[in-house]
């Protein structure tokens, strides 16, 4: 009888155990994607190619560039693979619900600062019609435009087409629709690349660089009609007479 008691006792026992062992079982993990890219070319040549880590581990894109990570908050460590050295860490969160992608950018190329922004390009709807454009401005040259609101100024052939207000921030706020003349060359469409930028401080009189002249650029657009969503990147480029470089475009 005793016999019998202890493996009802012993039966109990392991039940219960299951079930509270089944109980705590965490539940399944959810896993997102987030994408970097290098459209300028940051970790190129002597610097590349680039190392990623994720939670303090290498991790490796797939032949997309994409990473699968857990959803939530995660760091990301960035390294050049020739000198081993990390140049950006940064913790991001990333969704199941948003597929994100992220760009580097060097603001200045003799420095080893990275930038990592955000490609949110890839949802902002574009222009209903072939003979408009849309640009936003990221403003890494606080330096010398400051944090002041500049006014950038595009112009074609002289006459101003549009103008973005600055507000001292890293991004201007949303995107500037403006517009592009299309010409017909060889029966195919051709828009009008080049549009010249200048920048005006809030009594509109031109912002000086460094060497004491007005700041003034070139915006290049693509040759295609098809391309007509941009981000211009102003930034400094250092030495002894730090100066705007020309802008850089991030193009959709």
């Amino acid at each position: 009888m005793k016999k019998y008691i202890y493996f009802l006792i012993l039966l109990i026992a392991t039940a219960t155990y299951s079930c509270k062992k089944e109980a705590t079982l965490s539940k399944a993990a959810t896993f997102a994607s987030v994408t970097f890219d290098d459209p300028f070319d940051v970790f190129a040549g002597p610097n590349g190619p680039l190392i990623i880590t994720y939670q303090g581990k290498p991790i490796e894109p797939r032949a997309d560039r994409s990473l699968t990570v857990l959803a939530g908050e995660g760091e990301f460590e960035f390294f050049n693979s020739a000198t081993n050295t990390s140049v950006l860490t940064r913790k991001l969160t990333i969704s199941k619900d948003t597929a994100k992608t992220y760009v580097f950018f060097k603001p200045d190329p003799d420095a080893p600062r990275v930038e990592l922004l955000e490609n949110n390009q890839l949802l902002e709807p574009r222009p209903a019609t072939e003979d408009r454009i849309k640009v936003k401005l990221a403003n890494f040259a606080q330096s010398i435009l400051g944090n002041k609101n500049i006014k950038v100024v595009f112009s074609q052939n002289g006459i101003p087409v549009d103008t973005i207000q600055t507000v001292g921030s890293e991004f201007t706020n949303g995107y500037s629709e403006m517009s592009r003349e299309i010409k017909i060359v060889r029966n195919v469409k051709r828009p009008t690349t080049i549009y010249s930028v200048t920048f005006l401080d809030e009594n509109n009189n031109p912002v000086l660089d460094t060497n004491s002249t007005p700041v003034e650029s070139t915006f290049i657009s693509n040759n295609s009609v098809g391309v007509n969503l941009y981000t211009i990147i102003i930034s400094v480029v250092g030495g002894q007479i730090p100066y705007i470089s020309t802008p850089t475009l991030f193009e959709d």
